[in-house]
């Protein structure tokens, strides 16, 4: 179920799916030029996916803030929560130079900020208050500027440990189909103890759980990619380091709930065609996609 309202320039939306493969092809939709971000606060359920090579968790802890001009792939749990669709020149967005995947703590100083200001919008636009809800959906605009995409802001990869961290990241991107990538290697190659470089991934659940999942993330885009083959899933789980389909099939359902199988098989639904923008064309095309 997927009911949407607008205030000002954001589109709203209430929203309560069952389990789900989301596909968000920018390359398919047509008929509107418009670029959106998408803002999302999950009230209840999960979902994991991919953003490109980027891995995304949406869950209730976490505000998330999505850049729909990349392809977008998630597979979701019973999910109900909000979703809000910015103009990337409401708040400056510049694809060049912002993250195009930003997570703020929900119940963090700056998220609750964010969340009582998304509240109070909400409220002007069922007193049906189109004035105070174009100016509240401004307020709200502002502070996921200032607060989200760090506006004003001395940047956090001034730190050497954030330096460190992003290196580390990029590197293990980088060098995932290695079968030398583990805590030993990364330690040699960037002069860190073995307490360092575990506390570093501490909430990735340690480096080999990381490592284990980026893997993981990347056969989940190849399978969404790539069309359905005979041997295509043994092929992409040998590639990504799984000599045992039985326990490629197991962690691959664990982290995404469903298995290689259906995250291949699945079929997109063709955008509808529309000579306008409007709303429900947008909507249609961002919250209901390859339901199974």
């Amino acid at each position: 179920m997927t009911e949407y309202s607008k205030a000002g320039r954001l589109i709203i939306t209430n929203v309560e799916f069952t389990p789900l493969l989301f596909d968000h092809n920018p390359a398919t939709l047509k008929g509107f030029e418009q670029e959106y971000l998408l803002f999302e606060r999950y009230s209840s359920g999960m979902g994991r996916g991919t953003l490109n090579e980027t891995a995304t968790k949406v869950d209730a802890d976490n505000l998330h803030l999505v850049d729909l001009t990349q392809r977008y792939i998630t597979s979701t749990t019973n999910v109900s929560g909000i979703g809000v669709l910015i103009p990337h020149d409401l708040i400056g967005f510049d694809p060049s130079r912002d993250k195009s995947y930003t997570t703020l703590p929900s119940k963090k100083p700056r998220g609750r900020l964010i969340s009582q200001a998304f509240d109070a919008l909400e409220a002007a636009i069922a007193e049906d208050n189109m004035d105070e809800s174009t100016d509240m959906a401004n307020a709200f605009a502002g502070l996921i500027q200032r607060l989200m995409l760090g506006r004003d802001q001395e940047s956090d990869l001034q730190s050497a440990d954030a330096t460190t961290d992003l290196a580390l990241r990029d590197y293990i991107d980088a060098n995932l189909a290695s079968p030398n990538l583990d805590a030993e290697h990364l330690c040699d190659r960037f002069g860190l103890s073995r307490a360092s470089l575990y506390r570093r991934f501490r909430d990735d659940g340690g480096i080999d759980r990381y490592i284990v999942g980026r893997r993981l993330d990347r056969s989940f885009s190849e399978l969404c990619a790539l069309p359905p083959a005979r041997g295509r899933i043994k092929e992409i789980a040998g590639r990504w380091g799984y000599a045992d389909p039985g326990n490629f099939n197991r962690r691959f359902r664990e982290r995404f709930g469903l298995s290689p199988s259906e995250c291949m098989a699945h079929k997109t639904t063709q955008p509808f065609s529309s000579q306008d923008a409007g709303n429900a064309y947008v909507i249609q095309h961002l919250m209901r996609r390859n339901q199974q």
